[in-house]
């Protein structure tokens, strides 16, 4: 059991001081160590900055001639939309490069001055006589040939797709370019196809280009009444908090086939159907593209680009932004990567050697981390019972104190584990960029009944990782109260006293020995309730159950095998004793 003895407490009380000192400091910079858990931690992004910094407006004014033909304008919005401060952005052109095309004369024209050009030119003219309703497109991507603006592999496999006569995907490779180039000037989209290596870069591309481009129906905003009527009119109040409220009014935007069309025409204040469907898409001032092709052309690895939003969805794309904020070389160590960045500090402002350890060395960085933390836990566990002295009633007592306190320095290590890693407690979701479409939401059913499909996708969804530290957790939190309840049983069972009054000891000990039963029951009820706030983290039903099963089990396994041993034994020992009477 534990005493308090005055005798020794100013030595147990300097062992106490320094015990703290030691765990809070383990613990500290454990926490604040530049390492997390396939998370990318942003000391050691701006690490990777100071030995690869050039910016973002660098590489756009090294372009050169580029610079003045639009590719460098976009990259100066991207730049502009990097800076959260920034109010007034850049006007871009409103010339996509595939509006001449459509013009028969113009592609008639453009095709007798390629006829004379390379044989890869030639190749990929050669295909409109496969997919004839993209011809536009087919000869804008050979005059991109001709300037030396179109990947070699990427003309290869549109070259093999018209030999093996698949033209499906032929269609499909060029209707996605052809989307591209609706959104982007001639000079842009060159510079974009001079890195685009194969058909599926070009689908990727084209449907983040899509989604994050996207004109929403007109009835997504358009409000009912009451009485389910509408006035078939949008107000600038009805599209605040979406990026079409920028729009009202004041910004003129391309039309499908390249006319300025101004937002709110008539000027009343009131967009009607009409007026929201002459907006092909969003102007890309107003979307998150600009970084995407920033990043596309700045790391020349559009494919690791894509690869990265594909994993991710829109988090990647703010992820992605903030490492282009500190350089190419954060933007390059989370293309090759592809993990998600963490926005927490670390000891890297203070220590930048560790920064650059777990740049260099990130498996060993975490290791280091989670050894700081464990040995943290052991300290504190030792400062914890620091003024207290142990009086053992034996070899038992001894290993059970020992077990108690590793299984709570256990505990609390995984509750630590999992409450500074952010990657448990991100959104267990797929992308977004991976469904064909993706329109807003303005409200959810609450009430959604749950289907198979539903309940599949919730499986799908669940935090593996997560799941099993709160496992581990539950199971360390109720082997420290069964190894407490037994110790008390063996106190009881080995201390003064005639066995009567050991029987109304232990009797007088019944709300310990359910305590494993009220702690798992409230962390069920604790995690469910986290599972019903925020449903992203990921958490399984069969964990969040895991606590009240564990703590049947352990009051089980007390009363039954321990505490009704240990009665047994203790009547038996009464009625052999002369003069005691049991009731």
């Amino acid at each position: 059991m534990l005493q308090s003895n005055d005798t020794e407490k100013p030595y147990l009380l300097h062992h106490l001081v320094i015990h703290g000192v030691l765990a809070v400091a383990f613990l500290a910079v454990g926490w604040l160590f530049p390492a997390q858990y396939r998370t990318l931690h942003t000391d050691a992004l701006a690490q990777a900055s100071v030995e690869e910094g050039q910016t973002l407006e660098e590489f756009r004014d090294s372009l050169g001639e580029t610079n003045q033909f639009g590719a460098g304008q976009l990259l100066d919005l991207a730049a502009q939309q990097l800076e959260p401060s920034t109010n007034a952005l850049k006007t871009l052109p409103t010339d996509p490069a595939l509006d001449p095309f459509f013009s028969p004369s113009h592609r008639r024209t453009v095709k007798a001055r390629l006829g004379s050009e390379t044989k890869r030119v030639n190749q990929l003219l050669a295909l409109e006589s496969q997919a004839a309703d993209y011809a536009a497109a087919i000869i804008l991507a050979a005059q991109l040939e001709a300037n030396g603006q179109f990947h070699q592999d990427l003309n290869q496999q549109l070259h093999s797709l018209g030999l093996d006569a698949n033209t499906d995907e032929l269609r499909k490779a060029m209707r996605d370019f052809s989307l591209l180039a609706s959104r982007l000037t001639e000079p842009q989209l060159g510079l974009l196809m001079r890195h685009t290596e194969s058909t599926l870069t070009l689908m990727r591309l084209a449907k983040i280009a899509k989604l994050q481009t996207l004109v929403s129906p007109f009835d997504t905003f358009n409000e009912v009444d009451e009485n389910g009527k509408s006035d078939d009119v949008i107000t600038a109040d009805e599209l605040i908090g979406t990026p079409f409220h920028k729009l009202f009014g004041h910004v003129v935007v391309p039309h499908a086939k390249g006319q300025p069309v101004k937002w709110d025409a008539d000027g009343n204040g009131k967009l009607t159907r009409e007026e929201w469907t002459a907006l092909s898409f969003i102007p890309l001032k107003l979307t998150e593209f600009p970084a995407v092709y920033a990043a596309s052309v700045w790391s020349e690895q559009p494919e690791k680009v894509t690869r990265y939003l594909m994993s991710h969805g829109r988090p990647g794309t703010r992820w992605l932004q903030n490492a282009m904020r500190q350089g190419r070389g954060s933007m390059k160590m989370v293309l090759d990567r592809q993990l998600p960045v963490s926005d927490r500090a670390g000891l890297g402002h203070w220590l930048p050697s560790a920064a650059a350890f777990s740049l260099r060395h990130p498996g060993w960085a975490l290791f280091v981390k989670f050894l700081l933390l464990g040995l943290g836990c052991i300290i504190l566990m030792r400062a914890w019972n620091s003024f207290f002295t142990v009086s053992a009633t034996g070899a038992n007592a001894v290993r059970d104190f020992i077990l108690r306190r590793r299984a709570m320095a256990c505990a609390l290590f995984l509750t630590l584990v999992a409450l500074g890693e952010p990657i448990f407690l991100q959104p267990a979701q797929s992308s977004e960029y991976t469904v064909s479409i993706n329109l807003p939401v303005l409200s959810e059913d609450e009430n959604q009944t749950s289907t198979p499909k539903n309940n599949i996708a919730m499986l799908a969804n669940s935090n593996i990782v997560l799941n099993a530290i709160l496992f581990l957790a539950f199971a360390a939190i109720q082997l420290f109260v069964y190894l407490t309840c037994k110790s008390k049983v063996d106190e009881i069972r080995q201390g003064e006293g005639d066995p009567l009054l050991k029987l109304r000891l232990l009797e007088n000990e019944d709300n310990l020995f359910d305590m494993g039963l009220y702690i798992g029951i409230a962390g069920t009820a604790l995690t469910l309730a986290i599972k019903m706030l925020a449903p992203q983290f990921g958490i399984s039903l069969s964990v969040a159950y895991a606590s009240n099963i564990f703590g049947i089990l352990c009051v089980a396994l007390v009363k039954i095998h321990h505490v009704r041993g240990a009665r047994q034994q203790l009547i038996m020992d009464a009625e052999a004793t002369p003069g005691v009477q049991t009731h």
